[in-house]
């Protein structure tokens, strides 16, 4: 009788066991796929993909990771299974991660297995996905043609788009069949976006979530239209007229399926301060005013996801008006009242705890990184001078952008004052990825003698104390700190005038001396 029990149990922990390694097994979803390029002209070397846990309003919630590309073009990867669709965007980098050759976003589901063969050519890529759940990767690919190619060509051929994305009038009547023409062009391709996502063999969910990312018909419409406010003031009577027409004929009612989709959240956000912009005849709204809104408006977890956007979207900072960063530590505060979501709860909480350190002259804590010559660099050394801290990694597009905008338009400003420092911080961790990014010259420049260029350390990169005491989860992140060793400015979003006029106030405070060149 005992040895039966014995048996029995053996059994079910086998059973078990097997259970739980099947589990493991079935927790991943599947990606692999060849590049097969007719040009020719790059070596294609790794696949960075990236998606958030927890729909992108903490930063511990974003994942960022990158996969090898063999000699014959080969890849593959597996991502977690969340138990719900998520996004991800993925990005081929060339060998030496300097230059981005092409890029795609997707919604995985669970149990994803998805082989993807992409055709690079000269007149257009071709993208195939072959697999479990293939139909919806195929999909966004029509949908993205349809809408950058199709409706694009069209656009600018019966509208007259000019370089800023507006239309181009030349009286009032004129504006009018524009303004028309584009109505009848956004009803036609959106109604054939639904037709080729009801033929399409999805699950509703998705076939929701797609619907609202992908060939943002009514987005466009909306985006035309603020432009046209924004740069018209004449005709402003006119466009809001016809903005008021069909504002809630283009537009997806939110429902809980558009919690998943961070682009239809944002662009929510967007389409809020549009109509605060044209209620109060204004280029900007107040933070308070946008705050009211979305909570007067909105319940549930849509209220919760839309406050985040109003507080960490740099998209709807770049909104707001200056004098609503006095109102930003009562925003927030309230904001931790409001919000029930967990995950945007902790990441308030994390940015009210994250601007204490940076509000109010903090001193910069104290750090040690790494030089050029493999030596530890003290910020102690930098005592007594203005410093602008600025973070990079190799194959960082805004990283590079704004060493471009610092060596052309900042740095001629400021030259001619010798206690002016850039701290150049790269947070790879790598060592070779610190070099071939030196030698590009494309983030910092190690010939400018105002330049300071450190190093994280092998196999730190954000992990770095400071970085994490500051909560900087990428690049670039800019802080700008005085004579005295105190936080004088920290940018939520890169403007060069304003960070040109931050670097004056402190010229102007005599905070240190002027070159005698």
């Amino acid at each position: 009788m005992k040895k039966a029990i014995i048996y029995t149990k053996v059994i079910l922990l086998i059973i078990i066991c097997c259970n739980t390694c099947i589990a493991q097994i079935q927790n991943t979803i599947k990606f692999s796929g060849r590049i097969k390029d007719l040009v020719k002209k790059d070596i294609y070397q790794e696949v960075v993909v990236d998606y958030n846990s927890d729909n992108g309003f903490d930063p511990t919630g974003h994942h960022s990771s990158t996969f090898t590309i063999n000699n014959s073009g080969y890849f593959q990867f597996e991502l977690p299974d969340l138990n719900k669709p998520y996004k991800i965007s993925m990005s081929i980098y060339n060998n030496d991660g300097t230059k981005l050759l092409w890029s795609n976003s997707y919604y995985t589901e669970p149990k994803d297995n998805i082989y993807m063969q992409i055709v690079i050519d000269e007149s257009a890529d071709s993208i195939v996905c072959t697999g479990i759940g293939m139909n919806k990767y195929n999909l966004a690919q029509k949908l993205n043609k349809q809408y950058f190619n199709d409706y694009y060509t069209e656009l600018n051929l019966t509208t007259k788009i000019d370089n800023n994305g507006s239309m181009i009038f030349t009286n009032p009547d004129e504006l009018t069949r524009r303004l028309k023409r584009l109505v009848r062009l956004v009803k036609k391709f959106e109604s054939k976006k639904q037709e080729l996502i009801r033929h399409t063999k999805i699950t509703n969910q998705i076939r929701t979530i797609l619907s609202y990312e992908f060939a943002s018909y009514y987005d466009d419409w909306r985006l035309r239209i603020g432009i046209l406010y924004a740069n018209n003031k004449n005709y402003s009577t006119q466009i809001i007229s016809n903005y008021l027409h069909y504002k809630n004929l283009f537009f997806n009612d939110p429902n809980p399926i558009a919690e998943l989709c961070p682009k239809y959240l944002s662009k929510l956000s967007s389409r809020l301060i549009l109509e605060l912009k044209m209620n109060s005849k204004s280029d900007k709204v107040k933070i308070n005013s946008l705050y009211d809104t979305i909570k007067n408006n909105y319940t549930g977890s849509i209220r919760d996801r839309l406050i985040g956007e109003c507080i960490f979207s740099n998209v709807v900072f770049h909104d707001l008006e200056s004098s609503s960063e006095n109102y930003r530590d009562s925003i927030y505060k309230k904001a931790l009242r409001d919000v029930s979501i967990p995950y945007v709860k902790r990441a308030i909480e994390n940015k009210i705890n994250e601007l204490s350190k940076i509000s109010g002259k903090s001193s910069l804590i104290e750090s040690k990184f790494y030089a050029l010559d493999g030596s530890k660099f003290d910020l102690k050394t930098l005592k007594g001078k203005i410093i602008l801290i600025d973070t990079w990694f190799l194959g960082c597009r805004g990283c590079a952008m704004f060493h471009e905008d610092f060596e052309k338009e900042i740095y001629p400003k400021i030259r001619e004052y010798k206690n002016f420092v850039l701290l150049s911080i790269n947070i790879d961790d790598k060592a070779e990825s610190w070099k071939k990014g030196l030698e590009s010259n494309l983030y910092t420049s190690i010939n400018n003698t105002n330049i300071i260029n450190v190093n994280t350390g092998s196999g730190i990169g954000l992990s770095h104390p400071f970085l994490k005491y500051y909560s900087v989860s990428g690049a670039p992140y800019l802080m700008l700190v005085n004579s005295n060793g105190e936080i004088y400015y920290q940018p939520r979003i890169f403007d060069k005038s304003e960070l040109i006029n931050k670097i004056n106030e402190l010229i102007d405070q005599k905070q240190y001396s002027y070159s005698s060149k």
